[in-house]
């Protein structure tokens, strides 16, 4: 239990330079896209490792927990997933920041130690800025600290995956939005675009087209 796959790095570009996975982590996969996003023939490649990395087969069934991006879900994603062992199951939307394991408990130590080592590297080289070509083995640092068993158990456990826990969140949770008759504040009808923002500390309030000669009208900031 707690174990890591070995992560993987899209780079925004055409080709592939070695490079750039100077101190990565070790087993780390690496792919080129042009956005820098991951797209369906990236995840079938990203599939296959992780089928070989599980040892899923339709004999061994292994559960791959997703967010629902759209690349995961081609037809060629599907027919992999089927022939080799792997159920597929998306998470609803707008519900990973409940329910996903790397969300609830990895993604934040692993922006944290990100940051801090960014923030040494900086320092350590004035006058220069972070590249592609340091990403991986900043990122290597980081991740040693937050890819921790512990930290895998604990995320399985919080989000009622494992263990299996039917109660993890409580009712409110489920509940609708509720209705409120409180008045707007002066804040909100400026995101609303229903009031023009002060300027200067006075509101002034601007006369209709075709009301005749305005009055001269002053409201107290």
């Amino acid at each position: 239990m707690g174990t890591f796959v070995q992560p993987a790095f899209i780079f925004p570009r055409k080709r592939m330079k070695n490079e750039l996975m100077v101190n990565a982590p070790m087993g780390s996969k690496s792919y080129c896209q042009l956005n820098g996003w991951m797209c369906s023939e990236i995840f079938v490649q990203r599939l296959e490792h992780f089928v070989h990395y599980t040892k899923a087969s339709n004999e061994n069934k292994v559960l791959l927990l997703l967010n629902g991006h759209s690349s995961h879900k081609s037809l060629e994603v599907l027919q992999y997933a089927k022939d080799n062992g792997v159920i597929l199951f998306c998470f609803p939307a707008h519900c990973t920041h409940r329910l996903q394991p790397l969300d609830v408990g990895f993604f934040s130590p692993l922006q944290t130690y990100c940051g801090q080592e960014i923030q040494t590297w900086l320092k350590q080289h004035p006058g220069r800025i972070v590249t592609h070509f340091q990403v991986a083995g900043l990122f290597n640092k980081a991740y040693l600290k937050a890819a921790r068993p512990a930290n895998a158990v604990h995320a399985f456990a919080k989000t009622g995956i494992y263990p299996i826990d039917d109660n993890i969140f409580p009712d409110w949770m489920f509940q609708p939005s509720s209705t409120t008759d409180r008045p707007l504040t002066e804040h909100d009808q400026c995101q609303n675009g229903q009031k023009q923002p002060q300027q200067g500390g006075v509101d002034v309030e601007l006369p209709k087209l075709g009301s005749g000669t305005p009055e001269a009208t002053e409201v107290e900031p």
